[in-house]
């Protein structure tokens, strides 16, 4: 199978109400404004597939009563990953990343057991280690993952007092073509099932109306 590359995309200066949304979250972000935050929430926004949904869930999964909840890690990385317009002109829906909106053309490629290299350059390292020998170089191929192979294992606990997030901190990734196999710093990495962020305008407003991950 030959590689495929998926290079960043982002459509958010396509409306400049969009981009006076995303700036002022920014913003937000940086400042962690739970206000602010909360004001942009849509009520009934979706937080799961499974739960009750809503801004009252929202607050309580988020655990936004905490300085270091990780909705501000989350927002962050996602609106630096770029997104794109869904549906049809005129755009009332804008989704983050760009990676949750990107068409695989093979059929046999699952959005479970694939992810993309977010970065230009990306070391593929003989092991989970910043100091490991650097196999090759990757940008934004659509690689196999191995998450078993990954770090830590399922059967270790998330690892205290790192900085990442998500359930690994090295993903084993494998390119399509077999030929270059080896672990990715989970900061230059991401899944199409990882969280994704929909803004919808209601009434001319930008709301978030979904935050989630999983399928």
């Amino acid at each position: 199978m030959g590689q495929i590359k998926m290079p960043p995309r982002n459509e958010m200066h396509q409306d400049s109400s969009l981009t006076a949304f995303i700036c002022k979250l920014q913003y937000a972000i940086y400042k962690k404004d739970t206000r602010f935050l909360l004001s942009v929430v849509d009520k009934n926004i979706k937080n799961s597939f499974g739960g009750s949904n809503g801004i009252e869930e929202f607050k309580s999964m988020w655990e936004l009563d905490k300085p270091d909840s990780e909705v501000w890690f989350y927002l962050s990385k996602l609106i630096s990953l770029g997104g794109t317009f869904g549906g049809d002109a005129p755009y009332s829906t804008f989704i983050l990343p760009y990676v949750f909106s990107m068409d695989l053309p093979n059929d046999t490629l699952d959005p479970f057991s694939v992810m993309v290299v977010t970065g230009e350059g990306v070391n593929v390292r003989e092991k989970p280690d910043k100091s490991a020998k650097v196999l090759g170089q990757l940008s934004y191929e659509v690689v196999e993952v191995d998450y078993e192979k990954s770090y830590p294992s399922f059967q270790e606990e998330k690892i205290a007092h790192l900085s990442y997030y998500g359930t690994k901190e090295w993903y084993y990734v494998t390119t399509l073509n077999q030929k270059l196999r080896g672990y990715v710093y989970w900061d230059y990495i991401w899944s199409p099932i990882d969280y994704r962020l929909f803004l919808e305008k209601k009434q001319g407003q930008w709301k978030i109306t979904i935050l989630v991950a999983g399928d």
